[in-house]
């Protein structure tokens, strides 16, 4: 006899039941999966807007352009231009470039000695002058270098001038960073100092235009050529083909670049949710000097640099590496692979939070109590980049207490939790002071992180409060959420050439939609939230729909976002990690390329 229909409710329901079932284990398009896998988010998210923009059936499902693009680059937007001659700029265009570099670009990073790059430039004008290539008796890793400090200078010019689409912010830049990768890829002999320095600097132009999957794969490079030529380590167990004995400039340029490359390798390490290459009981080699450029000598820093009144333009990239150093601290105690007692993670955090606190008491006035405003524009800009860095190893620390009141002994440490959301708010304040001041936060690829971190410990905090019943216990906490949806305007509007940035705003997105939902399921006696009101928020989301089909839409996020007080329960302190990683990671069929129908949200 033939079955009765089943209600779609019933169905749907099942399906959840279904779901949850399979949720502890499961296997999304060969590749692991579990209840808090932070693609769960993007899974969720895709099905949903999919389903409002009328996305066609199986598009997530399909071969996915990404396996056609080459291996080191897959995933990441093509490199554009394409001119056969560059000619390098006027030279006061070119100094202006350089200012901007040293001053703006990498403020909290000092690979190069401005004289050297000075040299190169000089040399390259007068090999130009005289008719001949610009590399001509330079070499082809210092033209590589000051052709990749003219890409980076170039990308930010080209964003504060505010160009948003690719061909007007990237061809020439890219024409300059491929015309550096050509000399790099052809360069012989025993690699030098200069050698890593250029393709470093190569990672920083692709981070820069979110090409990460390729700046991963040149970063590797770069690992391997430090400790080949034992730039880890000081003294006389340091071997390099390239050193010389005595040479004061060249021992600080070694330190800097390693220095360089071990807080991208902490940062890297986090934002990709992959585990460090460097590890601090291999490390021998101090840290940089506190000496300016102007102030140094092949024999040595000149005599009076102590005594000069002025700030030094090293402070600022000493007290990153410091910093660097404990957040690699705090990845490895808080963030283990194997699970910690709840008292033995407070203890741990409470020692980083004590590291975190010696850190910024020790910084000196200009980066620490003075106003950025007040400051000259380099100091500034290395000012607010510490500003945000603190604030991030504040919050990567102590997001660990958030979700700690879910878990079975029911301990929440109000001190750890005000600390990040405090940490999270000055993120907040700070990029909505910079974007209202030009577009030039554009170009930021690392505050776009940590804006993300810091939108996601407001918007993750303000669902638990939810969940557990009572209003968000946080001081101001209408205006902060006022001040988290003009901040995710911001970093949609920065990430909107970017394909793999754009998914902050989906995540982000998606964790809303719970907030929404949770709202509607609490009594209207104490949240004041209404249908009417879920329905604004919906067109105000740019949904053109009709009044049915808003309706329908409604209570699907409803019934979509029932069991999210269930994922609350099941996060783990790594699943932070895992939502970190989500926006440049892969999963199954996921690419770029997967979100281009995102375009027309923003």
């Amino acid at each position: 006899m033939p079955s009765a229909p089943i209600p779609d409710s019933a169905l749907r329901q099942g399906q959840r039941d279904d779901d949850r079932a399979s949720s502890p284990e499961t296997i999304v398009d060969g590749q692991h999966a579990d209840a808090t896998s932070g693609w769960s988010f993007l899974r969720r998210a895709q099905a949903r807007f999919s389903g409002v923009r009328s996305q066609p059936s199986g598009s997530d499902l399909g071969p996915s352009s990404v396996d056609n693009e080459p291996l080191l680059a897959a995933g990441d937007k093509p490199l554009l231009g394409g001119k056969q001659c560059l000619q390098l700029p006027p030279h006061d265009e070119a100094v202006v470039l350089l200012d901007l570099y040293f001053d703006v670009c990498v403020a909290t990073y000092r690979i190069i000695f401005r004289p050297s790059i000075d040299w190169t430039l000089t040399m390259a004008e007068a090999n130009a002058a005289a008719g001949r290539s610009y590399s001509t008796n330079i070499g082809s890793a210092k033209t590589a270098i000051l052709y990749s400090v003219l890409a980076i200078a170039t990308f930010h010019t080209q964003k504060a001038a505010g160009f948003s689409d690719d061909k007007s912010s990237l061809c020439t830049s890219d024409d300059w960073f491929s015309a550096a990768v050509d000399l790099t890829s052809r360069e012989t002999g025993i690699p030098k100092l200069e050698s890593v320095q250029a393709r470093l600097l190569q990672v920083f132009y692709l981070l820069m235009t979110c090409r990460m999957h390729r700046a991963w794969y040149v970063f590797g490079e770069v690992l391997q050529l430090i400790p080949a030529l034992g730039m880890h380590r000081s003294g006389r167990r340091a071997v390099s083909s390239d050193r010389r004995s005595g040479d004061y400039i060249l021992s600080q340029c070694r330190r800097r670049l390693f220095w360089t490359a071990y807080i991208l390798d902490k940062y890297l390490g986090v934002v990709l949710g992959r585990p460090n290459h460097f590890h601090d009981e291999d490390i021998s080699l101090e840290l940089p000097d506190s000496v300016n450029d102007e102030d140094m000598t092949e024999a040595g820093p000149v005599a009076d640099h102590g005594s000069a009144q002025n700030d030094c333009q090293l402070d600022a990239f000493v007290f990153n590496a410091k910093l660097a150093q404990i957040v690699g601290v705090t990845s490895r105690q808080l963030y283990p692979l194997h699970p910690i007692k709840e008292g033995e993670r407070l203890n741990r955090l409470r020692n980083i939070n004590l590291q975190l606190d010696k850190w910024k008491s020790q910084l000196p006035a200009f980066l620490g109590s003075v106003r950025p405003s007040t400051l000259i524009r380099s100091f500034r800009r290395q000012s607010i980049a510490l500003k945000i860095a603190y604030s991030h190893a504040v919050m990567h620390a102590n997001r660990t207490s958030l979700l700690a009141s879910a878990s079975p002994d029911g301990q929440v440490d109000e001190v750890s939790i005000n600390r990040c959301i405090d940490a999270a708010e000055e993120v907040l304040e700070i990029v909505d002071t910079m974007a209202s001041e030009g577009p030039l936060f554009h170009a930021f690829w690392w505050s776009h992180y940590v804006l993300f971190c810091a939108l996601s410990v407001v918007l993750v905090w303000e669902l638990q409060s939810l969940q557990l019943g009572h209003e968000v216990a946080l001081r101001n906490g209408g205006s902060l959420f006022d001040l988290a949806h003009r901040c995710q305007h911001h970093l949609a509007n920065a990430t909107a050439t970017n394909s793999p940035g754009r998914r902050y705003t989906i995540i982000l997105d998606e964790l809303r939609a719970d907030i929404k939902a949770a709202k509607i399921r609490i009594p209207r006696q104490q949240q004041s939230y209404s249908l009417s009101t879920g329905v604004a928020e919906l067109q105000e989301g740019g949904h053109s729909l009709s009044n049915d089909a808003i309706l329908q839409q409604h209570e699907i996020a409803v019934e979509d976002h029932s069991t999210a007080q269930d994922w609350l329960r099941d996060w783990n302190v790594t699943d932070w990690m895992d939502l970190d990683a989500m926006a440049f990671g892969h999963a199954g069929q996921f690419s770029p390329a997967s979100f281009d129908w995102l375009g027309s949200m923003e």
